[in-house]
C-alpha cells in the first residue's frame, strides 16, 4: 500500500489527491507515524549500538512469554516486553513509553511493570521516557516489600549539538547504585 502510494506519488510530481479537513491551494503529503512504536524501536536501536561486543550486557530486545494458560484448551494469555536487558546475568525489563506523565507514573504502567518482573524473574524495571520540560534523567524510583525496583527514566534523544543520539547508556544497572 506504501509502495503504491509513494509510487503514484512520484509518477504525478508530487500531484495528489489527499483527504482534508480545510481547503486550500497547496496539496500536501500527510505522514503518520505510531510514535510508541518508532520510540521503542529507536531506544533499542541506540542500546543495541552502545553495548554491542559488551561482556557484561546483552540487550535482548521484545521477549515473549506466557502467564495463563486454559486447562481445557489450548488458549494461553501473553506478556512481551519491549525491551529485555541481561546485566551481569540478571534480567532488567525497560519499557518505552511515549508520554510524559505529570509526576508519578500511572497504576496501569506500574502494575504492568510489576508483572514483568514477576513473569521474567527480574527485580528491576525502568519506563522509559522521552526527555520533557518536566524531567530529565532518572526521575522516580519504587520499591516493592520483596526488593523490586521500578524506575522511570527520561531520555534526552539529542547531543549537544542538536543531533539524533546514535547509542545511549542504559540507567544505573546497580540498585545499589541508586540508594543514597
Amino acid at each position: 500500500m506504501v509502495k503504491l502510494f509513494f509510487g503514484r506519488f512520484i509518477t504525478n510530481r508530487g500531484r495528489t489527491s489527499n483527504p482534508s479537513s480545510s481547503t486550500g491551494q497547496a496539496e500536501v503529503i500527510s505522514l503518520f507515524f505510531d510514535m510508541n512504536e518508532l520510540w521503542e524501536t529507536w531506544l533499542l536501536f541506540a542500546l543495541k549500538n552502545k553495548y554491542k561486543g559488551s561482556t557484561d550486557t546483552k540487550v535482548l530486545g521484545k521477549k515473549v512469554k506466557s502467564f495463563w494458560k486454559s486447562t481445557n484448551t489450548n488458549h494461553t494469555k501473553q506478556l512481551e516486553t519491549d525491551i529485555l536487558v541481561e546485566h551481569k546475568g540478571e534480567l532488567i525489563v525497560l519499557d518505552a513509553k511515549w508520554k510524559t506523565p505529570e509526576m508519578l507514573p500511572s497504576d496501569n504502567d506500574i502494575k504492568q511493570m510489576f508483572a514483568y518482573n514477576r513473569l521474567w524473574g527480574s527485580n528491576k524495571a525502568w519506563l522509559c521516557y522521552p526527555k520533557s520540560n518536566k524531567a530529565e534523567g532518572v526521575h522516580g524510583l519504587f520499591q516493592t516489600d520483596d526488593n523490586s525496583f521500578l524506575g522511570t527514566w527520561y531520555y534526552d534523544l539529542f547531543d549537544e549539538s542538536g543531533l539524533l543520539k546514535r547509542y545511549l547508556e542504559l540507567p544505573m544497572l546497580d540498585v545499589e547504585e541508586l540508594r543514597v
